[in-house]
């Protein structure tokens, strides 16, 4: 009887095919094979860069390569404006990406970060999907550790809908949790109820987020200044600007300058050395976001 190969051994194919993909790409580094990825992207050829993703992913490539040439790929849609890949690829039904939610027996072979979550988020905001974000969020935070930009992205979600008091309750979740967020979120809520709320309102608010940001966030000045401004209330105005440079921050010409007429704040003369100072311009965080 003559030994014969079963046919379960015999290779397929694509499987030889994708062997000799994997192999003529064994020497690339990590850098070199996420670019080449990104380039089919931008050139429109999204379902060979997916394909490519998938041949190094078998290959057995470093789980962190591939997590970062996910972000990569998802960067590249974003910037392509494709949002529905981002997210069709990448949390829906068929994705390599899973959370590790600690009841899977063991840590899922990819698992969605903070970083590839935002990616999500940013893609959603675009498509003013507020509500997929806020579901999304739900279901991971328990489970990851996000990144400052998360939260922003969460709270602009509730901003656009309407729903103040959920933002107001985020900020007072994360300020009790001493969750790290982005100082834009503070500019973000403060520019939604400056929008149509009364001035007590706003200063209401903005004292509040005064005390728990321990006056460090230049932006909510910015946006007082402003607002007392558009509303004449150059008195106001000035209070503003000088309580800001009282805490030891800095004021710039591009957000205050403007409301100002010739010899109107001179008083204030230049701000301390020492001045804290984040570098955030203001009002521009919030108009970013909406």
């Amino acid at each position: 009887m003559g030994q014969g190969v079963r046919r379960s051994t015999i290779p397929t194919r694509d499987y030889q095919k994708k062997r000799r993909e994997i192999r003529s790409r064994k020497g690339t580094t990590a850098t070199a094979w996420m670019r080449h990825m990104v380039r089919k992207i931008m050139q429109g050829d999204a379902d060979g860069a997916e394909k490519f993703w998938h041949v190094n992913r078998i290959g057995g490539r470093d789980l962190e390569d591939l997590r970062q040439a996910s972000k990569a790929l998802m960067g590249a849609y974003n910037e392509a404006g494709r949002w529905v890949e981002v997210l069709r690829k990448f949390i829906g039904d068929r994705s390599p990406l899973r959370p590790f939610t600690g009841r899977e027996g063991g840590k899922s072979e990819m698992g969605i970060d903070g970083e590839i979550l935002d990616l999500c988020f940013k893609a959603l905001l675009e498509r003013s999907d507020y509500e997929i974000i806020l579901t999304l969020f739900y279901q991971y935070e328990p489970s990851i550790k996000l990144t400052p930009e998360t939260w922003e992205y969460v709270l602009a979600a509730y901003v656009n809908l309407g729903r103040f008091k959920r933002a107001q309750g985020l900020i007072r979740y994360t300020v009790f949790r001493e969750i790290s967020i982005s100082p834009r979120c503070y500019s973000v809520l403060l520019s939604s109820i400056r929008a149509d709320g009364s001035w007590e309102k706003i200063v209401r608010h903005f004292n509040w987020l005064e005390k728990i940001t321990r006056s460090k966030v230049p932006a909510i000045y910015h946006i007082m200044i402003q607002t007392a401004m558009e509303r004449g209330m150059k008195g106001e105005a000035n209070k503003y600007l000088k309580r800001m440079t009282d805490r030891g921050l800095c004021w710039t010409a591009e957000p205050a300058g403007p409301y100002f007429s010739a010899g109107e704040g001179e008083g204030l003369g230049e701000p301390p050395k020492n001045a804290y100072h984040h570098g955030w311009p203001g009002i521009r965080h919030s108009q970013r976001i909406f």
